[in-house]
């Protein structure tokens, strides 16, 4: 089940429980989006705030997210919110309009959720 918590003008984040046998308890952040006339304002901010509070009450201990491996900003930006690379990598595949398809390389983090 994918999750949206309460949308906010100029983003919205997508969250669910992590399918893994062998985690749990653990949730995953699948995307924060800002429009860019929002960025710098504090709404991704809250946006995160927002998506760490829902997986915490559903009773989620650790909250992972993918960062394209280039996306030095939005790295910056989980590490400052007490994200940290976990060592697993991976790629995503991204198709072009002309119907190409380039794999572009992620970084996944991980966070400890405060015990409810």
């Amino acid at each position: 089940m994918t999750d949206r918590p309460a949308p906010a003008a100029g983003g919205e984040a997508l969250l669910h429980p992590a399918t893994l046998a062998d985690a749990p308890r653990v949730g995953e952040i699948l995307a924060i989006y800002v429009h860019p006339a929002h960025q710098r304002t504090g709404l991704g901010r809250a946006l995160l705030d927002a998506a760490i509070t829902e997986l915490t009450r559903r009773g989620m201990t650790e909250v992972r997210l993918w960062v394209l491996a280039e996306n030095g900003p939005a790295q910056r930006f989980y590490e400052r919110h007490g994200f940290a690379p976990d060592g697993a990598r991976d790629t995503y595949l991204v198709r072009r309009p002309d119907g190409t398809a380039v794999d572009l390389p992620e970084v996944r983090y991980a966070r400890r959720l405060a015990a409810t």
